[in-house]
């Protein structure tokens, strides 16, 4: 058995989800994530999308997974940047290379990963036999373990603002309650930091199309990775997630969808049919989400 074998054999809580969408983050060519690619993940992907094509064999109209999660991850890097933040903290990472590409960028001088404590063991494991390893000794770059549930109470570095908080891939699984704490507690912590950004994505469960027998079955998965939970089916639209958002002290509140971005809108990942929504919200800050990409 290989080291990667055992490392995922020993990591229960390393969800299908995490491995596909490392192997998607490859897929579309982003600087970094071949450090996280392994066989494993190259084994979900290709599960995956077998899935996703039986399925659009009888329900064709539905929007494509991988394009959609590339252009999501391609607009979170680029409206992230354009904020030009000092800090950024990364609420469930993954096996993301984000804080690769931002520490290059000149401007970002620290960077914090949050995530579950399996999830950061993997990632620092995996990093250790890649030729990311040097990352691992570069002071910038931090990981915290421990739940976005209690973000309050976790042990966030105070390091220099403006800061941007980015979450991605997360809060389909939280409910409207949980969602506005997070956001609540957000807040909370750019206000002591002076300001900054919040962005996120999240579908409204209003405008997800029914599961079908694959998005069931994925639903299983998901319930049984994360012990329980679950995707979100509230009826929430994004006018009630931008209230929310206004509600708990954001402001220049906002609603994207990635392929309508003037950037991203030639991407050849957007002539695809998906359905990506990001959210952007900032706290006392000048150096919110400019009016459009630079």
């Amino acid at each position: 058995m290989s080291q990667t074998s055992q490392t995922l054999s020993e990591e229960r809580d390393l969800s299908p989800t995490a491995l596909y969408t490392a192997e998607v983050w490859v897929q579309g060519g982003f600087k970094g994530s071949q450090w996280f690619q392994s066989r494993e993940t190259r084994i979900v992907f290709q599960v995956v999308q077998l899935f996703l094509f039986l399925q659009r064999l009888f329900r064709w109209g539905l929007p494509r997974l991988k394009e959609g999660l590339i252009l999501r991850h391609m607009a979170l890097d680029q409206l992230g940047l354009a904020t030009q933040p000092k800090t950024v903290i990364e609420v469930a990472s993954g096996l993301s290379s984000r804080f690769y590409r931002f520490l290059a960028s000149g401007f970002v001088s620290h960077y914090v990963e949050l995530d579950l404590p399996s999830m950061v063991k993997t990632k620092e494991d995996w990093l250790k036999r890649s030729e990311g390893a040097s990352w691992l000794e570069d002071t910038r770059y931090r990981r915290i373990a421990g739940d976005a549930r209690s973000f309050r109470t976790l042990p966030l570095p105070k390091s220099p603002g403006p800061t941007l908080v980015l979450v991605e891939g997360l809060l389909m699984y939280f409910t409207p309650r949980e969602q506005e704490q997070l956001f609540r507690d957000v807040a909370g912590l750019l206000r002591e930091r002076g300001g900054g950004t919040l962005l996120f994505d999240l579908v409204p469960p209003s405008e997800e199309p029914a599961p079908g027998r694959f998005g069931k079955w994925m639903e299983r998965q998901m319930k049984r990775w994360t012990r329980g939970g679950s995707f979100d089916r509230s009826p929430q639209t994004r006018k009630d997630i931008e209230q929310i958002l206004a509600s708990t002290g954001f402001s220049q509140v906002r609603a994207m969808v990635p392929a309508e971005l003037p950037e991203l809108s030639r991407s050849p990942w957007a002539k695809a049919r998906t359905h990506q929504v990001i959210f952007s919200g900032v706290i006392d800050s000048q150096n919110g989400l400019p009016a459009t990409m630079p």
